[in-house]
Parts: structure tokens; sequence; C-alpha cells
């Protein structure tokens, strides 16, 4: 067992393997709900894959999720949180407000510059 474990940590390190099973978890987490993540288990994951320490923009996201009372991640939201980390793993600065991303990564860029929450969507 503790071989096979390796080998898959192994396969990991890899950034395409990576985004597969990252993929994979949400859906795996999500058991018999539809869409849906709780937000407690989606900051653990997150936390457990490292994310928060590869992304140096974690401390402000997590303030931002706990500002804005978000309950849930969407599969959307999981999957492009992803690319998003990766497009800006440093700053905000070159954020493409008309880009596609998903509301809730819309509405952090729009708390980081302006420290307001709307609590109405």
């Amino acid at each position: 067992m503790k071989q096979k474990l390796a080998e898959w940590r192994k396969e990991i390190e890899n950034a395409d393997n990576f985004r597969r099973f990252y993929f994979w978890i949400f859906d795996y987490l999500k058991e018999e709900h539809k869409t849906i993540l709780m937000l407690e288990e989606a900051t653990t994951v997150w936390s457990m894959l490292g994310l928060d320490k590869q992304w140096a923009l974690w401390p402000k996201f997590q303030e931002y999720l706990e500002a804005a009372k978000v309950k849930s991640i969407s599969k959307d939201t999981w999957r492009q949180f992803y690319d998003f980390i990766k497009v800006h793993p440093t700053s905000l600065d070159n954020y493409d407000e008309g880009g596609s991303w998903p509301v809730l990564i819309d509405e952090y860029v729009e708390w980081s510059k302006t420290g307001k929450v709307d609590n109405d969507l």
C-alpha cells in the first residue's frame, strides 16, 4: 500500500495529472449533491492539496470568503479557481474584468479593491 501511495504522489507531481486529480476530487466529495461543496470542505481540501501555500493571495481570499459569508462552492468555481490562482499567483493587477471567471471570483476581486461585500447576490 505504501508503494502504491508513493506512486500516486509521484503521478500528481505532473501538472496535468494534478489538474485531473483536482477536478476529480470535487465529484468525489460532492457525493449525491448536484453541484455544491460546502465551503468548509472546499477550504480544507484546498489546504490539504497545498493550494493555500502555493497561492500568495490565499489569506485575503479566506478573509473574503468569511466577509461574504460564502456557504458553498459550485463545480464551475472549483474548477476555475485552480486556473485563477495559476493566472494570478501573486497579484490581481492584470485581472481582466471582462473575462469569464465565476461570479465568486469576480466578487473577490472587487472586494479586494474596495473592501466592500455585496451580500445581496
